[in-house]
């Protein structure tokens, strides 16, 4: 259970640890002034956005399935 919950944490701090620069790269983004600049770096955050999503959903997924059993 241990391990459980140690690794339910890291995913936390992994999951901040990534979409805080998505978030700051995101804010930068809207004050481009060039329109097709802009929307090329908002469709590539985007991606970047959604692939962390569905990595982190697989972890957790993996994570909320795993049994737990008493160890010696």
């Amino acid at each position: 259970q241990r391990f459980v919950e140690d690794r339910t944490r890291m995913l936390a701090a992994i999951s901040h640890d990534l979409r805080t620069p998505l978030t700051s790269l995101r804010l930068r983004a809207e004050f481009v002034q060039d329109h097709d600049l802009q929307e090329k770096m908002l469709n590539t955050i985007e991606e970047i956005q959604t692939m962390t999503e569905a990595a982190l959903a697989f972890a957790r997924e993996d994570s909320a399935v795993e049994e737990t059993r008493t160890v010696d």
